[in-house]
């Protein structure tokens, strides 16, 4: 392997890693939402104040009627005492 080949090998895997990391940093920020315990959102819930939820696997990600942005991770492996 030349020079030239073991340059571009290792500019690929830095821009790949630099990718990752972006990545990851823009998945918490594109939601905008806040994590809170499970316990956090079942009284939120409760007491009227969710408006919009998502269910994806254990994440739970809802919006309360002040507009705020909330992330909460679900300690149960099913959602549908939640849901009805």
């Amino acid at each position: 392997m030349n020079d030239s080949t073991k340059n571009i090998l290792i500019f690929i895997a830095i821009v790949l890693v630099l990718l990752t990391v972006v990545q990851s940093f823009q998945q918490g920020s594109l939601t905008g939402a806040q994590t809170v315990k499970y316990s956090q959102f079942l009284e939120q819930v409760e007491n009227g104040r969710v408006q919009d939820v998502v269910f994806d696997g254990p994440s739970i990600e809802y919006q309360t009627t002040d507009g705020a942005r909330y992330l909460a991770y679900n300690p149960e492996t099913d959602n549908t005492a939640l849901i009805g």
